[in-house]
């Protein structure tokens, strides 16, 4: 830092604003004590006469490489491989070169295991990993860079069937919007996603699937059009009246999402609406239900 003047240098890092140390008459050269440091500042000296700074360098230290798996939770089916981007990049001014190690628990392989990875300054290379499970189970996989790491949690469900039994099932719902033959619950299960179950415009509405037989399910897969829902349960039943509640979607993004039940003895499931995200209702393109194998 070149400058005049009276004043404290401080860092900034995740628990507030640190000095270290005092600006001097000309060339001020302060260690920043291995500081993980967001912003720089100058603290004036009260009463003193305002400081003339013309120049700050700040001089980074080589401390590792960020290692950012996608996604951070990983939802696999027995014996079906998922797959985990992990991106990579450097915090300092030369190349890192080393091994991307992960170390799955008892019960999950991750391949490869150990990457050999360079990391060029300023570049964010990624490498692919496949999580593999035969059991079911929710596993945490530690993923390191040299000293860094990051955690991914891996959910292993069991194996479903590639067949849809909603296609062959009787759908109802508490509402369709203003009556329109258009939009009746039937086409949320008739394998058209061009057609669409959309409801009146309040919170509590439900689509409701019964299916041909009783089953055991292991994944509702709900295809949402624009309105969709903020936040929605999926329930089952037996029989049609005493309903449970097999998950609880609290911060729906819409588009398809992949709901995970395991739930036996399963004849009639139904979307239960908790939350809009539009002033308009429910709308739903598919509602598939897939039993496990």
């Amino acid at each position: 830092m070149v400058g005049h003047g009276s004043g404290t240098v401080q860092v900034h890092e995740a628990n507030g604003w640190h000095s270290i140390g005092a600006l001097a008459d000309g060339y001020t050269d302060l260690p920043a004590h291995h500081a993980d440091a967001d912003s720089i500042r100058l603290l004036w000296t009260p009463h003193s006469a305002p400081p003339s700074v013309s120049e700050v360098v700040p001089r980074y230290a080589d401390t590792g490489v960020a290692v950012n798996p996608v996604p951070l939770e990983l939802d696999v089916q027995v014996g079906i491989p998922g797959t985990l981007s992990v991106h990579l990049s450097s915090f300092g001014v030369a190349d890192q070169h080393g091994l991307l190690v992960a170390t799955p628990p008892r019960g999950v392989r991750v391949t490869p295991m150990a990457n050999l990875v360079s990391v060029p300054r300023g570049a964010q290379p990624s490498r692919n990993l496949t999580v593999t499970s035969l059991s079911v189970g929710t596993y945490e996989v530690p993923i390191a860079f040299g000293a860094r790491k990051s955690t991914v949690v891996v959910h292993v469900h069991p194996k479903t069937a590639a067949t849809n039994v909603a296609l062959t099932s009787a759908a109802t719902a508490s509402s369709t919007e203003a009556d329109l033959p258009q939009f009746t619950p039937d086409h949320a299960i008739d394998g058209n996603t061009s057609t669409r179950w959309s409801s009146n415009y309040t919170d509590g509405e439900w689509l409701q699937v019964q299916l041909a037989q009783t089953q055991h399910v292991g994944k509702v897969v709900v295809q949402w059009e624009l309105a969709h829902a903020n936040a929605y349960q999926i329930q089952t039943s037996p029989d049609g009246t005493t309903w449970t509640t097999a998950a609880t979607v609290a911060d729906s993004q819409g588009g398809t999402e992949t709901v995970w039940l395991e739930q036996n003895g399963v004849r009639f499931l139904r979307m239960q609406g908790v939350s809009r995200s539009t002033r308009f209702g429910y709308s739903i393109f598919e509602f598939q239900v897939y039993p496990v194998v």
